[in-house]
C-alpha cells in the first residue's frame, strides 16, 4: 500500500482487514497485529474524512459569502 493511501484505498484495505479478522483462521498474535493494522487504517478513513468534510464547509461558506456579496452589490 502507498505510503499515504486515499481514502478508497484505505477503505478497502480496511474491509480486507475486517474480512481477515472475521475468518478467525488466525493466531492470537497474527490477530492482534490485524486488528492494530485496521484500526490505523480506520483512524486515516476518519482523518480523509473530516478532511473532505471541512473542505466542504469552507466551500459552502465561501459560495454563501458570494451570495450575500452579491446580494448586497444588487
Amino acid at each position: 500500500m502507498p505510503k499515504n493511501p486515499s481514502f478508497e484505498q484505505a477503505l478497502s484495505r480496511l474491509e480486507e482487514t475486517v474480512s481477515s479478522l472475521e475468518v478467525g483462521e488466525l493466531t492470537l498474535e497474527q490477530a492482534t497485529l490485524l486488528f492494530e493494522k485496521g484500526m490505523a487504517l480506520a483512524a486515516l478513513c476518519s482523518r480523509h474524512l473530516n478532511d473532505a468534510e471541512l473542505r466542504i464547509t469552507q466551500l459552502k461558506d465561501i459560495h454563501s459569502e458570494s451570495v450575500v456579496q452579491s446580494r448586497q452589490d444588487e
